[in-house]
């Protein structure tokens, strides 16, 4: 399951790699007040990255909460 699991993300990396690449138009991107012009790219990859280190994130989060609970009982 573990090596399914390995091939899964290095697919969705190299997919995702392939799509920002192609992708270098750059874009404005406007939130509220704030707006800033780059390459569509580099939004991406700061997209990307972003999630992933998030997800990584809420996963320590819910191991560690898994794990004060166990010790707790």
């Amino acid at each position: 399951m573990r090596s399914i699991k390995i091939i899964f993300f290095i697919m969705l990396f190299i997919l995702t790699v392939f799509f920002i690449f192609q992708n270098t138009a750059v874009m404005q991107i406007t939130f509220l007040f704030w707006s800033v012009s780059m390459s569509a790219c580099l939004i991406l990859l700061i997209t990307f990255f972003s999630g992933f280190i998030l997800g990584g994130f809420f996963k320590l989060l819910k191991v560690r909460k898994k794990a004060l609970k166990a010790s707790a009982s």
